[in-house]
């Protein structure tokens, strides 16, 4: 399987919190959330699939 260049953009109480890009394995959507000094709580997560900005070659 190919790697790919992905870009994950988390928003928290309504404002941008974190922009990352990071090459993943293609077909690899595990999601992971995690919390340092405290409790959180989540009430909800979304996620939405995007198209590709490379051709299809």
């Amino acid at each position: 399987m190919s790697n790919a260049l992905n870009v994950v953009e988390v928003f928290a109480n309504d404002r941008q919190a974190v922009v990352w890009q990071h090459v993943y394995e293609a077909g690899d959507v595990g999601v992971c959330l995690f919390c340092e000094g405290g409790g959180m709580e989540v009430p909800e997560v979304m996620a939405w699939q995007m198209k590709s900005t490379v051709a299809d070659h």
